[in-house]
């Protein structure tokens, strides 16, 4: 009679015996799945955002805002004014970051949550004003257009020169189709 392979054998011992875990091991993997710079983002634009909600006298701190309309309120009149320390405008990557922020802080510790600041459809007012702001942003040179100059003719002698690229292996003549198809077609 053939054995199973799954099947335990005399001489193994499986562990049957499961338990809850406890709350230091929760708070273990729970602290291992925070990354550093995001909650010290998080922090940054959140006390900014209280810090304007205080110079304008709104009540209380955000996560306690029961009211999404009101929420949405004030998170525009934010984006409307917020400028840098020395009074610019924020570069609209920073914009973006900020959203993205409190968004996080709100889905964790709002009254109202869930909710999702990137949801146009939740926060069509917000967009609108978003958008409005990013192309003003645009418009004064700030857009932050993460581009590169094109390869000169000289450079490109260089990479077809490469031993990277020699044709008289099949991997070097694979990475020369692939880089032609890339510079010349793209």
């Amino acid at each position: 009679m053939k054995r199973c392979k799954n099947r335990p054998t005399n001489n193994k011992k499986f562990y049957k015996k499961y338990t809850l875990p406890d709350q230091e091991e929760i708070d273990r993997l729970l602290k291992k799945s925070t990354v550093l710079n995001t909650k010290r983002a998080t922090t940054t634009w959140l006390n900014k955002f209280e810090n304007f909600r205080n110079s304008v006298k709104y009540i209380g701190k955000c996560t306690e805002v029961a009211d999404i309309h009101e929420l949405e309120v004030q998170i525009q009149n934010f984006i409307i004014v917020m400028k840098t320390n020395n009074g610019e405008d924020y570069k609209a990557t920073s914009i973006n970051a900020c959203i993205d922020a409190l968004n996080r802080h709100l889905n964790q510790y709002s009254v109202i949550r869930p909710l999702d600041l990137k949801d146009r459809r939740m926060f069509p007012d917000l967009w609108q004003i978003l958008d409005g702001k990013l192309k003003d942003i645009a418009k004064q040179g700030k857009a932050e257009v993460c581009g590169s100059d094109s390869l000169s003719l000289d450079e490109v002698k260089l990479i077809f020169n490469s031993p990277i690229l020699n044709i008289e292996s099949p991997t070097g003549l694979l990475k020369t189709v692939f880089f032609i198809m890339h510079y010349f077609l793209d």
